[in-house]
């Protein structure tokens, strides 16, 4: 605790302070020699005054600095909750056919998982053994983008690391199903599906990134601190 690291310390100084009474000029006799004694005490003055400036000097070095880093925090968290608080702004200015905030990011995720669902039938219909990874980051870039006139291009050129013709198979099962979903409007969705939120989502993920690559590049965080951000 801080009170018996500052009790050791007192009794540290005044051990040190008593040491000078064992000096010679002390013990050569039952008196006291005053030219010597006030020869030790001036060098014992000037000695510990310079050793106690000294530490005076590191502790208003060491001061400044915790205030420097707690200025930083201060203005650190400053920013950072008024990130959050656009954040939260973003969210809430979402809207879907009268579907708004949280509320349409779970319309979003049965959309992700039909989305996913279409690409592991095409992919297996092609022989191509996709992994998990691969499953999602096709599947994330159907649902961001979508398809259509503008759309596919924008998708296919977002997929070319993958078969093409598995990529145009997907492609053209998507707009079936879009096309599909116009004429019968069976599924339960408050919108036709699969025709990407690149509009609704483009400044939600850019604002979203500028806020995880503020904290990142935070060097007065802890790493552990960085990650519970």
């Amino acid at each position: 605790m801080t009170w018996i690291r500052e009790i050791i310390v007192l009794i540290g100084g005044f051990v040190v302070m008593n040491l000078i009474f064992i000096a010679e000029v002390f013990r050569a006799s039952d008196t006291v020699d005053p030219e010597g004694a006030s020869q030790l005490g001036d060098f014992v003055g000037g000695y510990i005054g310079t050793f106690f400036a000294l530490c005076s000097v590191v502790l208003l070095i060491r001061n400044l600095r915790d205030q420097r880093k707690s200025t930083e925090i201060l203005n650190f968290e400053a920013k950072y909750f008024e990130m959050l608080r656009l954040h939260r702004d973003n969210v809430a200015e979402l809207e879907v056919q009268g579907i708004t905030g949280r509320k349409l990011f779970v319309v979003l995720i049965r959309e992700f998982r039909l989305i996913l669902a279409i690409i592991e039938q095409v992919a297996h219909e092609s022989g191509l053994n996709l992994t998990q990874q691969e499953l999602v980051h096709i599947t994330y870039y159907c649902l961001f983008y979508g398809v259509g006139r503008n759309s596919s291009r924008i998708l296919k050129r977002s997929l070319e690391e993958f078969d093409q013709d598995f990529v145009s198979k997907l492609e053209k099962e998507l707009k079936e199903q879009v096309n599909e979903e116009k004429n019968r409007r069976e599924k339960s969705f408050p919108y036709i599906p699969f025709e990407g939120h690149q509009s609704r989502l483009g400044h939600y993920y850019r604002h979203l990134y500028q806020a995880v690559k503020y904290v990142d590049q935070q060097k007065i965080l802890t790493s552990t601190e960085n990650m519970n951000m």
